[in-house]
């Protein structure tokens, strides 16, 4: 499962512990709207798949973005999936704009809604479900460790990235948790 948040992907002692402060990132996760500038700045900055990679983070800014298939003149009338804000990123980047034949937006699938009855869940029972979350994200890690992580292919990598974040917010909000129930009793 793809991440919202910057996620680890290299992990040897050069790499910082926490997800470097990049302008970029905050602009985007901070603003409604973008200027051109920008979109056009932070669209030559990542991949096309919208992954931006630096110091051992990724900063996956195709949450941000709309999906498009280019078609380029001088491609053998194949069709390249590209991630960006809008069609004038695509257009802006390119070095000749007659280059490009065709930009399509793909549509956004938007799943069905299912409304579920909403429960009352004890803290203490909350708690134990985490723990339990806590004990299989752990188990997740350690294979992974223990396979070496220094070779893991990229979606390996993205997955050990999430599973390590889901382990460390366990980590933090288990005992804030605690603290919490056992301040209430």
């Amino acid at each position: 499962m793809p991440s919202k948040i910057p996620y680890q992907f290299a992990f040897h002692d050069r790499v910082p512990k926490e997800a470097p402060v990049i302008g970029t990132w905050t602009l985007v996760t901070t603003r409604k709207k973008l200027t051109r500038e920008e979109k056009d700045l932070i669209f030559d900055s990542v991949d096309s798949s919208g992954l931006y990679k630096y110091m051992g983070w990724a900063y996956p800014f195709y949450h941000y973005m709309k999906t498009y298939l280019v078609k380029y003149k001088h491609n053998d009338n194949t069709w390249i999936e590209i991630k960006a804000f809008d069609k004038t990123c695509i257009r802006n980047s390119h070095r000749t704009k007659s280059g490009i034949l065709e930009i399509i937006e793909l549509p956004i699938k938007e799943l069905p809604v299912q409304e579920l009855p909403v429960q009352e869940l004890p803290v203490q029972e909350l708690i134990n479900r985490l723990k339990e979350n806590q004990i299989e994200y752990k188990a997740l890690v350690e294979e992974k460790e223990k396979n070496g992580i220094e070779n893991l292919g990229l979606e390996e990598t993205e997955d050990y990235g999430f599973y390590q974040g889901k382990l460390d917010l366990l980590a933090n909000l288990i005992p804030e948790l605690e603290a919490l129930n056992n301040g209430t009793n």
